[in-house]
């Protein structure tokens, strides 16, 4: 891997080199994109830095335009800090916000390294850092960043003047088993996704026989949310009203229970009034509270409004200042409502609470299913919307652990077997044309003979992403083990870790185990990005340095 880095960098570097050649001589010509540099400068003297470990971890802050805070954990008397950043590999908003995280905490905090998956050992930016052409320098480092070449790390280590180590964290040999299953199994993909979409026509068709009225209307709006027709608070606003009119008792899944007070709440704002009676109530609050606690108070107001610390963050401290001096909100409404709403939204855990809903779904499809054939067509609908992302590289943690502990259920036999007995009751009789589509027949063909030639190679070619998966769930051990070394080798107490959101549960539960704090950030993406390169970048089918220059001797710098 680390010769991997070091001929991508080559390229890199001459693509600075050529660039910054004949930037001047086009210079004129229109350009359709220009990104300026990073505007943070480092800090020469305004205030004294403190090391990130000797912060409180929930006083810790970022820009809210370029992530969250999902989750906290200060550890008992604990000497080191891990700011776990969830990383959207090869997306370009996300690298982009990523960027932002790091150099906030580099300026605002002692903290020099990013540990990173994806490469062992040092990532020296030191060469390209150094070429004198900044507009250049930044305009190439941009555009191999909406490429998928560069990370949000390495683009802030070569375009931004702070002097951090960027430190690669895979244990060589797994990563490279890990990646060999993935080279291996992006060859079938699209077959596995022909043979998952036949079997779901089937099931599907099955469904439209053997469920009841109630029953076919609730999967349809199901089906409507997991395609992404429709958005998660149309869909908890579908879940809400059916498990109400069904009696199930909500209060064990707080953070559905926290969005809908959060939707409650919402509803009862003024928000165009909100900032006013802020403003009034911090002039009232100068009037009482204690000179200190003022010039605190201004300061957290102004840093709010300059959007340097989350509006959380700014009313959950707000809150407090209002409850020590003992101040009645009374005289303003729509505050109070709006910080009521504010810890109600923050306090929800969108990963538990997608788990929640899905639990939720069981509830009430339990209510709605009349016999065990229901059940077991519905269990097998699951199977194959996880057998489809499993072959999609798409599984969560939990449906990973999910299909291991049920592994022989996902078998072809175990499809065939249920339509090969209802299809006949049901005068389901088909084949399956290209499409893929289902075509009538005269009378029952058994459902291998009705299915693609080769179907079965569904059951033969999981041993191969099971190894995917295998891998990728042995790693967070490594990272965990990598990322620590290096900040004890370095005589570090804190540092950025960079990795997959896939890894986040094992990573915070080993930093929890053995006594160290950490943050969990999610980088802001506010759009899909159907342009993603990972899979490009990841079997190396990239632009041909040709190619690269063309684009630039046409006066545009590539999108």
């Amino acid at each position: 891997m680390q010769k991997t880095a070091k001929v991508f960098f080559l390229s890199f570097f001459l693509a600075i080199f050529v660039f910054t050649m004949i930037a001047d001589v086009f210079a004129s010509q229109p350009r359709r994109f220009r990104r300026a540099a990073p505007t943070g400068v480092e800090n020469k003297g305004t205030f004294e830095k403190r090391p990130l470990a000797e912060v409180d971890p929930y006083e810790i802050v970022i820009p809210e335009d370029a992530g969250r805070i999902k989750e906290v954990y200060k550890a008992p008397n604990a000497k080191q800090v891990v700011v776990h950043i969830q990383d959207a590999h090869c997306n370009y908003e996300a690298q982009s916000n990523i960027s932002k995280v790091v150099e906030h905490l580099i300026k605002n905090y002692v903290l020099n390294l990013a540990a990173v998956e994806g490469s062992t050992g040092m990532i020296d930016t030191s060469p390209f850092r150094n070429m004198p052409n900044q507009e250049s320098k930044v305009e190439v480092a941009d555009y191999y960043m909406k490429k998928g070449r560069v990370t949000g790390p390495e683009f802030l280590s070569i375009t931004g003047p702070y002097n951090f180590t960027i430190w690669g964290i895979e244990d060589e040999d797994m990563y490279l088993n890990n990646y060999d299953a993935f080279l291996k199994t992006i060859k079938f993909q699209t077959e596995m996704e022909k043979y998952c979409a036949e079997l779901k026509l089937v099931i599907d068709t099955l469904k439209a026989r053997l469920y009841n009225k109630e029953l076919k209307e609730f999967d349809n709006r199901l089906v409507s949310f997991t395609d992404k027709f429709e958005s998660f608070t149309e869909y908890a606003d579908f879940l809400e009203e059916n498990a109400r009119s069904h009696k199930i008792n909500l209060r064990k899944y707080t953070n559905f229970v926290a969005q809908i007070k959060a939707k409650y709440l919402e509803k009862k704002i003024n928000f165009d009034k909100v900032d006013k009676e802020r403003a009034k109530l911090v002039d009232e609050l100068g009037k009482v509270l204690e000179k200190d606690v003022l010039s605190d108070l201004v300061v957290k107001s102004l840093s709010y409004r300059l959007a340097k610390i989350s509006s959380d963050d700014y009313y959950e401290y707000l809150t407090q200042v209002v409850e020590e001096a003992e101040f009645d909100l009374a005289a303003f409404p729509n505050l109070k409502r709006y910080i009521d709403y504010s810890k109600a939204f923050h306090s929800i855990d969108s990963f538990h609470l997608l788990l929640e809903a899905e639990k939720i779904e069981d509830d009430i499809k339990n209510k709605l299913f009349t016999g065990k054939d229901q059940r077991e067509l519905d269990r097998l609908a699951k199977h194959l919307r996880i057998m489809t992302q499993m072959y999609a590289l798409e599984l969560s943690k939990e449906d990973v652990k999910y299909y291991n502990k049920n592994k022989k259920d996902f078998s072809l036999k175990t499809f065939t077997k249920f339509i090969d007995k209802h299809a006949p009751k049901n005068k389901l009789f088909f084949t399956i044309q290209p499409g893929p589509k289902i075509k009538a027949a005269k009378k029952y063909v058994p459902a291998m003979e009705a299915f693609s030639d080769g179907i079965e190679a569904l059951d033969t070619n999981r041993t191969v992403v099971e190894d995917f998966y295998k891998y990728a769930m042995i790693r967070d051990n490594v990272l965990v083990k990598n990322t620590l070394k290096k900040l004890n080798d370095s005589n570090e107490t804190s540092c950025v870790m960079v990795t997959g959101g896939f890894h986040t549960t094992g990573v915070t539960q080993q930093l929890k185990e053995k006594g160290i704090s950490y943050l969990v950030i999610s980088p802001r993406i506010t759009a899909d990005d159907p342009g993603n390169p990972y899979i490009d970048v990841m079997t190396s089918q990239q632009n041909s340095f040709q190619n690269i220059l063309t684009g630039f001797e046409s006066g545009e710098v590539p999108e």
